[in-house]
């Protein structure tokens, strides 16, 4: 969306500059913009076959419903560009002066719709890095005993926590992280904290050793007793950001 940067001098020649001039630059602009706008509305569809597997999540999510607007929005950008190039940037080439002046008020209207569309698709753009796709909340939340699987989300990034018997005793934690494209996440440190506050145990500090690309396992953990613990999972993105993920798991059937 860099592009929505050069419409605010585009708009300022529109009103000013003569005709020819503004159409010569607004013909090399209208350009390079389809070929843009066609590029992230195919970026959406590939998104969209992605987190979207079935039809019915596009009405019935949250997450959808932001991609259906978001796709109507670069529909209506695509449709404004084709509009400016075909039809508006040879008007103001050509015709009488009163014409071309008709031509250059519409243009400007154009780009100013372009302007407030390109602001709200990139809103939408940034709910979606934020909202837990359909295909995550499609995984099973709670499986039977003996073993549990929550999804839970930070920063856009996705951790799917699971442990292997949720019951007081010995345990196994494992952590699959994935970036919000869905590629798989690796932190450059990663910590487990583990607690349960109404019984009086204090944060359990374990490491977890990687397995895969996004995959970590923890053995040996041992919980002592039944209730809801609460996961914190600190990942290390850099030097200056950190994604903290945090769940709430049942152990001996707590709920």
């Amino acid at each position: 969306m860099n592009r929505s940067a050069g419409l605010l001098p585009l708009l300022a020649l529109l009103r000013h500059a003569p005709a020819l001039d503004s159409a010569r630059l607004v013909r090399r602009f209208s350009r390079g913009a389809l070929i843009a706008v066609a590029a992230l509305l195919a970026a959406g569809v590939g998104l969209s076959l992605l987190q979207l597997a079935d039809p019915a999540a596009i009405a019935g999510t949250v997450y959808g419903q932001l991609w259906l607007a978001k796709m109507v929005g670069v529909a209506l950008l695509l449709g404004l560009a084709s509009v400016n190039r075909l039809r508006l940037t040879p008007a103001l080439e050509s015709g009488s002066r009163s014409a071309r002046d008709h031509a250059r008020r519409l243009l400007s209207l154009s780009v100013a719709s372009e302007m407030a569309l390109m602001a709200l698709v990139v809103a939408l753009t940034a709910g979606l890095g934020t909202t837990p796709p359909p295909r995550a909340l499609a995984r099973p939340v709670a499986d039977a005993d003996p073993g549990y699987t929550a999804v839970t989300m930070a920063k856009g990034r996705q951790a799917v926590v699971s442990l292997d018997s949720a019951r007081a005793g010995a345990n196994s934690l494992t952590l699959h992280l994935a970036q919000p494209d869905d590629t798989p996440f690796d932190p450059k440190e990663l910590a487990v904290e583990l607690s349960l506050p109404a019984a009086g145990i204090e944060p359990i500090l374990r490491r977890p050793g990687r397995t895969g690309p996004g995959a970590y396992r923890l053995d040996g953990l041992t919980l002592p007793v039944a209730g809801r613990w609460e996961v914190k999972i600190d990942a290390l993105v850099d030097d200056f950001e950190k994604a903290v993920f945090r769940v709430t798991v049942p152990v001996g059937g707590a709920r």
